[in-house]
């Protein structure tokens, strides 16, 4: 960076003699130098400053938290007839339903089954 200024400085002082043209592209050559420079500069220290970090500080990856459980499962289809039959046997028990309501509907059921 120092050389680039006391270029820059050099050919200021040459303009007389080279003239402008000259001038402005050594400039602009300058300039990028510098940025190219500052650029690997600061890779060289972020490199050095990674490398300082002692490998147990270093994070990794880890897995994504697993998913609660699922919500059981709606009742399949065999445990709602179990069910319906339950509640057919309370209601024949209770005497809502006839003996032969009672046989009809639990015969429907069975065959879902």
């Amino acid at each position: 960076m120092l050389l680039t200024c006391v270029a820059c400085l050099i050919l200021t002082a040459l303009f007389w003699y080279v003239g402008i043209v000259p001038l402005i592209f050594a400039i602009i050559l300058s300039i990028y130098i510098a940025t190219m420079a500052q650029g690997t500069w600061a890779q060289e220290m972020a490199d050095q400053i990674v490398a300082q970090i002692p490998a147990s500080a270093h994070v990794t990856p880890q897995a994504p938290a697993p998913s609660p459980p699922a919500a059981p499962a709606p009742h399949t289809a065999s445990a709602a007839i179990m069910e319906n039959l339950k509640k057919l046997g309370d209601l024949h028990s209770s005497g809502v339903l006839t003996d032969a309501e009672f046989e009809a509907k639990k015969a429907e059921l069975l065959k879902r089954l």
